[in-house]
């Protein structure tokens, strides 16, 4: 009663606040101001924990960047570099790479083996008189002057090459040489016709009849009969092909005859074997544009238009020919109305 009435009056008093609590609940009081005391001591000690921590953290990280900094770089790993080889495409369908064959081994690294028979040989020995009796023989040598056969025609050839140049340079003496030697070693029908040429033009006239005699071939009658013509000797001509005309199976014989009628003017028999030449072969160009030709000029132009209509649509070597074909075939077509 007396400590109630204490409190009372220093409350009256206005003096400093005392607790109205009994004395137990004082005590327990402050055992919850030291707890909170305790537990902010912690909080405060674990800050401190963790300031430190963290310092010494930041510490460790500087640390160990200076130290890689400091490594030097032939120390550490590298990339390899891209490569710039160029890898090789597969081989098509069908194709095969080519397999590299081993080097052969030395002979003298790797040592023969003789390999024994466990039976004795019985096989028996040659003498010498036998082994040369039996033994095979290289083939003799080549006769002096005489040449293989591959080497023969590369000698042909340079022969006939060399006497051309020879012959159009104007040196005909030189080339009538080369054609011989090339003739004596092959017969050949250009080079025949060359010499016969040569021979007529260099006035050795015997010389060209008998090679004719002895090669009595169309063709190279054709060239006899025109180089005697040309030299003047045309009647010569002319009888020397009515001789054997008949025995003419390609025209060229007819032709010739032709061509020597029509220098003499003689149109009607130069008709009548330019005809026999034309019908012996009439898809040669020649002989049907000389027969078109010449029945123009004796006026029977529809018989020409045909035979030039047809020449058209072959196939003429000759320029000069197809030209003129082309040029009667359109003169004609006008002249007689389509």
């Amino acid at each position: 009663m007396s400590l109630l009435m204490e409190v009372l009056n220093r409350l009256k008093e206005g003096k400093k606040k005392v607790s109205v609590h009994p004395f137990f609940l004082k005590s327990n009081a402050s055992k919850a101001n030291r707890r909170n005391k305790l537990l902010i001591s912690g909080i405060a000690l674990m800050g401190v924990a963790g300031a430190v921590a963290g310092y010494f953290v930041v510490n460790m990280l500087s640390m160990g960047k200076s130290k890689f900094a400091d490594i030097p770089s032939a120390t550490l790993a590298k990339r390899p570099p891209p490569t710039t080889e160029v890898v090789p495409e597969a081989p098509p369908p069908g194709v095969h790479k080519e397999k590299k064959k081993p080097a052969p081994k030395n002979a003298a690294s790797s040592p023969k083996v003789e390999i024994k028979s466990s039976k004795a040989s019985t096989e028996k020995v040659p003498s010498e008189e036998e082994f040369i009796a039996n033994r095979k023989l290289p083939p003799p040598p080549p006769a002096p002057g005489s040449v293989p056969t591959s080497e023969k025609s590369l000698a042909f050839q340079d022969l006939v090459l060399e006497a051309d140049k020879l012959f159009k340079k104007g040196r005909l003496s030189e080339s009538i040489k080369l054609y011989e030697k090339a003739l004596s070693m092959k017969q050949d029908k250009v080079v025949i016709n060359n010499l016969l040429s040569l021979y007529i033009r260099t006035g050795k006239l015997s010389k060209a009849k008998d090679l004719i005699n002895k090669y009595r071939d169309s063709e190279l009658i054709y060239t006899y009969m025109l180089e005697m013509a040309n030299v003047g000797h045309t009647e010569e001509a002319i009888e020397f092909g009515k001789r054997v005309v008949d025995s003419d199976k390609d025209g060229f014989v007819s032709l010739a005859l032709g061509n020597l009628y029509e220098r003499n003017k003689d149109l009607e028999r130069a008709l009548e074997f330019y005809e026999k030449a034309y019908r012996t072969n009439p898809n040669n160009g020649y002989f049907a544009f000389n027969y078109a030709r010449l029945l123009e000029a004796q006026g029977e132009v529809k018989r020409a238009y045909e035979i030039y209509k047809k020449l058209y649509t072959m196939e003429v070597e000759n320029p000069i020919i197809r030209n003129m074909v082309r040029e009667r075939v359109r003169f004609l077509e006008s002249a007689l109305g389509g």
